[in-house]
């Protein structure tokens, strides 16, 4: 059904209609369409806003003065031209003292506003009181206490009089504007008199107190929640109530929703209260973790083992991993360790799996000699000592290393390689190298800046630094060189930025700092269009080519979409989000639609052919509604042409019923209603017949028996002996039938008797007799024949009463008696008056 104006659309003050339609059949050629009206009456019930000009003060020098003011403003939010009625008038007398002037409007809803002004007028005799300005105060309770300075008094004859205000300083005034009237009177008696108003606001906010937060469990991934109303209070309003956001009897999802309740007084103040929705997911994921693992260790005391993560579901979180006791990608002992991985869904449940790595152990103690060993040179030798090398193997603990030359040896000036070396107990042998140099001279000492970080959106980034310090125990003014040199171009990632310096003597030192570029950009996910597939089931599987992913640094990055291809889509439209994400933690994502569109038609089951027997023309039929079933909607029905209680003609009908589902596919049923007549013709017969005759049989004729039926038109009738037959003397009976199409027979029977008259006249007489009677006949005929032809020539188509009528005839427009024809010398005024009459 499709309404005009559409429902939530918007209605201006007053009348409107709003038409609504539905087409009984979308595909139906009839165009047969159904309609509806209703009335929307929008009431303004928003009064006029009224503005009254400033209050007016005017001097006299009598006790009155005439005051005129500019009309107020008028403004509405449906009428315009509206226009003020003050009382009293612009341009009255005013007394001396202070009048209140009230304006009024209405606009066609009869809704009226108002407002109210002062005209003062001053007896310029009277002592003159000056009011400050307008006092405003802010109250979070409903008054508040107001003080003022006494309004200062000046007199043309009496000093120290003073003011007297009501209501006075220090009064407590309710929400809204007050007049305070202050006034003095003088030894003359004459008062003089000032106004100003006391306004106070309302700041204080509804208490709404919200009811406990609500805990409720869930198995699945929602839960209906319902709440009493919260309780508002207020320093001024009663009968305020909260709107809560979530309303009560919403849907909560798995886990805390904050519900805010919330209410506004008639100044605007606003309160809230919120509480807490909790639906606990009691459901824990399920978590699987790959098989056991085997290594060796190699050369070092542990070795990197991955494996791929562990699947999770759960009964409402998407995307939930797994996290292990240890990562993929630790480094592990010799030995078997036990590896825990569990997952725990936004509800707090958790759930775990097992499985083992273990590492064989084939590597060597590893040895650790101390650093690079420098001394200045002591004569020709120096004697160097240094730690003994750390040694640490993967399984045995306490082991030592011998170094070749040991320490404590005296070395000469250049460089010496010592060799330090441990075997552990599976005769793993570890060694390492360090370097005794004993030079004649310190090399100069750089302090190098401090390690730098960038963000960049591309690939690389510029950056510079201040130059590294130098300091030598000989030279100044060293610089050092650094590489790369800032103002260089670093890929994301880390740099390490070396800077040396070289003194005169050729001896160089150096400092090493890091450049970070790190990588801000997120990669760019592009999805292919909207998928539309048709499906004659509830759902259907949607496949569809990964989107692309493109980002400034890493490539080979693909994205994961929420549904995945290849999911189930039920019917209708659903939002496919595919995200990714670069190695440096920024995520890029795009959404595409797909949408599953119904094409399965209604299945309509009609009830079996029916048959039904009448002697009538046609007979009501009714018969149980057709069941209809869909793949998608229920509580579909069926309309049926014609409908079931329809008048059914003797013959067979087909009757086609259909039902359209919510995706405009239509199904149908056909069954045959067959009425079959059963009622006989009615067959009516002449009268009996007699007829006289001198010889011993005579020829009889009548006219055809008449036949009626409650089927069929135009069925005659056959008798036997047939009209015309020669009958004996006596009496006959004659049959008459018909049999409609249906085989029902219909009979009437009538008798024909023929009585033998014998003549007491002699031949001749009869000869005579006949003779005469032709001749009078022929007679007769001439004189009709003679009348006609006069009225013919007036137009007449007239004929005697007894003459015959041929069936064919078209023209006979009366027929008369012998008695009423014209006389052989009719008159012409006869004529016409048997013309009149016949035009009557």
């Amino acid at each position: 059904m499709t309404c005009n104006p559409p429902s939530g659309s918007s209605f201006n003050a007053g009348s409107t209609n709003v038409i609504c339609s539905a087409a009984l059949d979308t595909e139906a050629t009839s165009g047969n369409t159904g309609i509806c009206m209703f009335l929307v009456i929008v009431i303004n019930i928003d009064a006029p806003i009224v503005s009254c000009p400033e209050n007016i003060e005017e001097d006299s020098f009598t006790d009155q003065a005439r005051v005129t003011w500019n009309d107020p403003l008028v403004t509405d939010n449906v009428d315009t031209g509206l226009s003020a009625t003050c009382t009293p008038p612009s341009g009255s007398l005013f007394n001396a003292g202070s009048s209140k002037v009230t304006c009024l409007a209405m606009d066609s809803a009869g809704n009226t506003g108002s407002c109210v002004f002062t005209v003062i007028v001053n007896n310029i005799d009277a002592p003159i009181v000056t009011c400050q300005g307008s006092i405003e105060e802010d109250s979070v309770t409903d008054q508040a206490r107001v003080t003022w300075n006494n309004p200062p008094v000046t007199d043309k004859g009496d000093t120290c009089l003073s003011a007297t205000c009501s209501p006075p300083s220090g009064s407590s005034f309710d929400i809204g504007s007050t007049d305070v009237t202050c006034s003095a009177t003088n030894s003359a008696g004459y008062t003089g008199i000032c106004l100003f108003t006391v306004t106070v606001y309302d700041l204080g906010s509804p208490i709404v107190i919200c009811p406990g937060n609500i805990e409720e469990n869930s198995a699945t991934d929602q839960a209906t929640v319902t709440w009493n109303d919260p309780s508002v209070t207020d320093n001024v309003d009663t009968g305020l109530s909260a709107t809560c956001t979530p309303p009560s009897g919403s849907s909560f999802n798995a886990g805390s929703t904050d519900v805010t309740c919330s209410a506004m007084d008639t100044a605007g103040n606003t309160g809230s209260c919120v509480f807490t929705v909790t639906i606990n997911d009691i459901d824990a994921p399920i978590v699987t973790c790959p098989q056991s693992i085997e290594d060796n260790l190699a050369s070092t005391d542990q070795v990197t083992v991955t494996w791929n993560d562990p699947t999770v579901t759960d009964n409402v979180d998407t995307g939930l991993s797994a996290t292990c006791t240890s990562p993929s990608g630790s480094s592990f002992n010799a030995g078997s360790t036990d590896i825990t991985c569990s997952a725990t869904d936004t509800a707090g449940n958790t759930r775990r799996c097992v499985f083992t790595v273990n590492i064989n152990d084939i590597g060597s103690p590893i040895v650790t000699c101390p650093g690079t060993i420098e001394e200045d040179l002591v004569n020709d030798r120096t004697t160097v000592t240094w730690n003994d090398p750390s040694v640490t193997d993967n399984v045995d603990t306490r082991i030592s290393a011998t170094c070749t030359p040991p320490s404590g040896s005296s070395f000469n000036i250049g460089s010496t390689n010592v060799v330090c070396s441990a075997r552990d107990t599976a005769g793993n042998r570890g060694s390492c190298i360090f370097t005794v140099t004993v030079n004649d001279v310190d090399a100069p000492t750089l302090t190098c800046p401090r390690n730098i970080e960038e963000n960049s959106s591309t690939d690389q980034a510029i950056v510079t630094w201040n130059d590294p310090s130098v300091t030598d125990n000989v030279d100044t003014c060293l610089s050092a060189t650094c590489t790369p040199p800032s103002g260089s171009s670093f890929n994301i990632g880390s740099t390490d930025v070396t800077c040396s310096a070289t003194d005169s003597a050729g001896y160089t030192g150096s400092c090493v700092f890091t450049v970070t570029v790190n990588d801000s950009y997120a990669p760019i996910v592009t999805c292919s269009g909207n998928i539309e597939e048709y499906s004659a089931t509830d759902q259907a599987t949607v496949t569809w080519t990964g989107p692309s992913v493109t980002d400034n640094v890493d490539t080979g990055l693909s994205a994961a979409c929420n549904p995945p291809s290849g999911s189930s889509f039920n019917i209708g439209s659903i939002n496919v989000t595919c995200s990714a994400m670069d190695t440096a933690g920024n995520t890029g994502s795009c959404v595409f639609t797909v949408t599953i569109i119904d094409i399965d038609t209604p299945i309509v089951t009609c009830p079996g052919n029916i048959e039904e027997y009448s002697t009538t023309d046609q007979v009501m039929v009714t018969w149980d509604d057709p069941s209809v079933t869909d793949n998608i909607d229920s509580d579909l029905s069926a309309i049926c042409t014609p409908p079931s209680g329809s008048p059914f003609y003797i013959s067979s009908t087909d009757v086609t019923c259909s039902a359209m589902d919510s995706a405009g596919n239509t199904g149908s049923c056909v069954l045959t209603v067959t009425i079959n007549d059963i009622g006989s013709p009615v067959v009516t017969c002449p009268e009996n017949i007699e007829k006289d005759t001198v010889t011993d049989q005579s020829t009889v004729t009548w006219h055809n028996p008449s036949v009626t039926d409650n089927a069929e038109i135009g069925l005659s009738a056959t008798c036997n002996p047939p009209s015309g037959s020669s009958f004996k003397t006596g009496s006959t009976d004659v049959t008459c039938f018909v049999i409609d199409s249906a085989d029902n027979k219909g009979i009437c029977t009538f008798t024909v008797l023929i009585v033998k008259r014998t003549s007491s006249l002699p031949v001749y007489l009869i000869g005579i007799i006949i003779l005469a009677c032709v001749i009078l006949m022929i007679s007769t005929a001439l004189v009709i024949y003679c009348r006609c032809r006069r009225m013919d020539s007036m137009n007449m188509n007239i004929v005697p009463k007894n003459v015959v009528i041929p069936a064919t005839s078209t023209h006979i427009n009366r027929v008369y008696d012998d008695s009423q024809l014209p006389a052989d010398n009719a008159t012409e005024q006869d004529m016409e008056h048997i013309y009149d009459e016949y035009k009557n």
